[in-house]
């Protein structure tokens, strides 16, 4: 929601020198031209549909480009719009027009909010001798954090295009001259297409026949494990997919992600949400994957893939966290979380424990007029608190004992060697820097 203002804009011409474009789904993408690497995004372009395909036309067809750039504070450079001769390759939806739309999503909340506080005002008063105070706080602070909640994207839409208008107007007018001398240029360059497509699919046989796939099956080191392969070549176009996955309660929303490597059809699944990375996997980037070395009949879950373009590795715990302990397919599976999205959901937890043991304190044990009673409640509920906490702590402290003393399951000593096959240390520390769980 909250993203960093541009500092500046710069324009920059010439061919893209190297383009990694993700799905059509995802629209990533990381452009090299002038010798400066761009960071964009598809999806959120005016021609949606059509920037994907026209970007990497540009890309193949080594088509002069003039691309404009909204640079950040960090150094970061994001791609704002892009053309090139008889081409709109991205096209950027108008500032003005986007703080409209936020605007009209927002005003019919409103009213609901205007109503709701004249409510909470006039109504609640009058139930003060049924409810009590807390009570009635309670109820109308809930409300009004809910409607408040639905408003503060909205509003932050707004806040941030009108913070960035000045810089966005001032690249939408550069984009008005580029597209009108990109207009002149083009039947110049349409005669040097046919020949700038022929150099790049020779370049691209070379580069085939250089980075050949291959295949290599890893020694069982722990018995009681399924042997595991390691898979290397050059990435397909993945096709990118997102939905629900599990039964019942236990559902989970992911970004599946299909492609064929060494003539096996395998699957990347990915969780989707925030504080989830997304994978970025662009056609053609040299990938290192782990997978069980039995092939099945559908496509073969990913334990593990690393990008070698950028040295990204993501590794697939959400994957498994469908999977219960006593699976039959357990050996097959890794551990559902890591060290850190334990800590994560025990801190979580505490969170949880420490409000809803408060408020029931507030609402059932407060009691003014008898202070010794209150204290009496007050130890009641923070005991309580405890044996959540301890209810938490224990089993993940007596699991990784348990693991630590050599006594692992199956799913663990699995994890154990996909991390030493990835050079990650040990599961039970932090993952470094570059290694994602997804």
């Amino acid at each position: 929601m909250f993203q960093p203002l541009p500092v500046s804009i710069e324009q920059f011409e010439g061919p893209i020198e190297r383009l990694r474009l993700t799905a059509a789904a995802d629209g990533r993408f990381i452009a090299w031209i002038a010798g400066r690497q761009v960071h964009g995004s598809t999806r959120d372009a005016f021609n949606a549909p059509f920037a994907w395909q026209a970007l990497q036309r540009m890309a193949l067809n080594a088509l002069p480009v003039r691309m404009g750039v909204l640079v950040h504070a960090d150094g970061r450079r994001e791609a704002h719009w892009a053309v090139a001769a008889g081409s709109a390759g991205l096209v950027p939806v108008p500032a003005a027009l986007e703080r409209r739309f936020a605007r009209a999503q927002a005003m019919p909340w409103l009213p609901v909010l205007a109503l709701w506080s004249i409510w909470s005002a006039v109504a609640m008063p009058q139930a003060h001798a049924g409810l009590g105070w807390m009570l009635l706080l309670l109820i109308a602070l809930g409300g009004t954090a809910g409607i408040v909640a639905m408003l503060a994207p909205l509003a932050a839409t707004w806040l941030r295009h009108r913070r960035r208008q000045p810089l966005r107007a001032a690249s939408e007018q550069n984009l008005v001259h580029a597209i009108a001398a990109m207009r002149k240029q083009h039947r110049a360059w349409s005669r040097r297409l046919r020949s700038a497509a022929l150099r790049r699919s020779a370049r691209d046989a070379a580069r085939a026949l250089q980075d050949r796939e291959w295949a290599q099956t890893l020694a069982d080191a722990a018995a009681g494990t399924i042997a595991l392969q390691r898979l290397h070549g050059r990435l397909p176009m993945p096709w990118s997919s997102q939905g629900l996955h599990g039964e019942g309660s236990g559902m989970l929303l992911m970004d599946d992600y299909r492609f064929a490597l060494c003539g096996r059809y395998l699957s990347l699944r990915a969780l989707h949400g925030p504080g989830y990375p997304t994978p970025f996997l662009a056609m053609g980037d040299r990938v290192e994957v782990l997978v069980p070395a039995q092939e099945r009949a559908e496509a073969d879950s990913v334990y593990a893939l690393r990008n070698l373009e950028d040295g990204r590795v993501y590794i697939a715990h959400g994957a498994f966290r469908l999977q219960a302990g006593g699976d039959p397919a357990g050996e097959h599976a890794l551990t559902g979380f890591t060290a850190r999205s334990y800590r994560l959901r025990g801190a979580s937890g505490a969170s949880v424990a420490l409000v809803a043991t408060t408020l029931c304190y507030f609402v059932f044990g407060f009691d003014p007029d008898e202070a010794g009673r209150s204290l009496e409640r007050a130890g009641f509920f923070a005991a309580v608190f405890l044996a959540m906490i301890a209810a938490i702590v224990l089993p993940y402290a007596w699991s990784r004992r348990r693991w630590r003393s050599g006594r692992a399951n199956a799913r663990e000593r699995l994890t154990e060697r996909v991390y030493a096959a990835l050079g990650l240390g040990s599961p039970l520390a932090p993952l470094p820097a570059y290694a994602h769980d997804v």
